[in-house]
């Protein structure tokens, strides 16, 4: 685990951010979208959000509703669904 990793979990932690939703993305073609996505999702109140483009999905802790990340990432641009354990293969 990188220690950027280390310190992102430490900071949910230590707001009292708990839990969280996986969110399936389509349309990234570049970091730069994946950056783009990350910045929508962040401007959610309360939300925190980290996007991987190499695995097209995004980590959001804060939410009370995971609806309102998903109308984020659309209007983004991009396509959103909530990811469904087991869908890794």
């Amino acid at each position: 685990m990188s220690s950027d990793s280390t310190v992102r979990e430490d900071s949910a932690q230590s707001t009292g951010l708990t839990g969280g939703v996986d969110i399936d993305i389509t349309g990234m073609t570049c970091t730069a979208c994946a950056r783009r996505v990350e910045k929508s999702l962040n401007r959610i109140d309360g939300a925190t959000a980290w996007v991987n483009f190499a695995t097209e999905r995004a980590r959001v802790t804060g939410l009370d509703d995971p609806e309102t990340a998903l109308a984020a990432v659309k209007k983004a641009g991009y396509g959103a669904q909530l990811h469904k354990p087991g869908d890794d293969a």
